[in-house]
């Protein structure tokens, strides 16, 4: 998953960072349009909180990673040269999905990673997971000029899709099942 996150992250920095600029400028008319954009995935995540107030999967990781897949369709929405409205709705949707997937990951690491190992095990897991956004604000201005805006959207979706699927082969990933859930008690005292 960690690797998965390397390349997707990659390819979410291009797509959010320089190839969806690109393309609201030349098509869309602008800052405003991208705004828009912006504002629905941020929506999305908002909604993606309550949502993970409820969701307790047996197996988080996998439904984790299938919400991954779910970061692809406002980006070839956009690479499509769909209208606004829907890659905004499909916004809404990647920053619910994005959400889940960071609660389950979480919630994963720390029921399953012994507390002696879990900041080594979350340092490594932000280093990968983090460490190729650079390289993707990089590329994507070069795909731009080697292939065009909507190519280069079109194929970063398809990329995206592609580590999800690698991802998904993986038996752990697949798998892994989640201890019974146990509710931390709660101390109240008379100052509370």
């Amino acid at each position: 998953v960690v690797l998965q996150f390397s390349f997707l992250v990659m390819l979410f920095q291009a797509c959010f960072g320089v190839l969806g600029p690109v393309l609201s400028d030349t098509e869309l008319g602008g800052a405003g349009p991208w705004a828009w954009v912006l504002t629905g995935d941020a929506i999305g995540m908002v909604l993606g909180v309550f949502i993970a107030l409820r969701v307790r999967p047996k197996r988080p990781i996998f439904v984790g990673v299938l919400m991954t897949a779910l970061a692809t369709p406002p980006f070839l929405a956009l690479g499509l040269g769909a209208p606004l409205w829907i890659v905004v709705v499909l916004a809404v949707v990647m920053g619910a999905a994005f959400d889940l997937f960071g609660v389950l990951w979480n919630t994963s690491l720390q029921r399953l990673v012994p507390a002696e190992a879990l900041s080594r095990v979350a340092a490594y897991d932000a280093f990968g997971s983090l460490m190729f956004g650079p390289l993707g604000l990089l590329l994507a201005g070069h795909a731009v000029v080697w292939w065009g805006a909507r190519e280069s959207m079109i194929g970063a979706s398809l990329l995206m899709l592609l580590a999800v699927g690698a991802a998904l082969l993986s038996p752990e990933v697949r798998r892994l099942r989640a201890p019974e859930y146990e509710p931390v008690p709660v101390m109240v005292t008379a100052a509370d």
